[in-house]
């Protein structure tokens, strides 16, 4: 099964970096792709994005603040037109996953799969926020 992370981030660069550390170890194995969705940052985000020579990422980087919402949606389309993965995570730059956390998730993906059933599991119960 395949996993892409997407990652919506807006002047939070010290965090981002943090960020997508911590999702590539909390990963049960490499995510196929690991998309960051950039809201317009001032911060030198984008820049440090555009330098980035991490293999699997796609970095998108958007001229005009469009908000979490329109982040999210863009993440999601370019997640599926791109890799078309069996599963997508959400997460803001601010939410802090658990170490288990993404195992979890995936275990009860492939359960709810099993089933025939679809799942969402909402940030607020699938993240701790520090």
């Amino acid at each position: 099964e395949s996993t892409v992370p997407v990652v919506v981030s807006y002047n939070q660069l010290s965090i981002l970096r943090t960020k997508v550390q911590r999702v590539l170890v909390c990963q049960p194995r490499h995510p196929t792709a690991f998309v960051v969705v950039d809201n317009a940052s001032t911060d030198g985000t984008q820049k440090r994005l555009a330098s980035s020579k991490v293999s699997r990422f796609c970095v998108l980087q958007n001229a005009q603040n469009l908000g979490g919402a329109g982040d999210f949606e863009q993440g999601a389309r370019v997640s599926v037109g791109r890799c078309d993965p069996d599963s997508i995570v959400l997460m803001d730059d601010d939410a802090r996953p658990r170490t288990e956390t993404l195992a979890r998730f995936m275990l009860r993906i492939a359960m709810a799969r099993r089933l025939g059933r679809a799942w969402f599991i909402t940030p607020m119960v699938a993240f701790q926020n520090a």
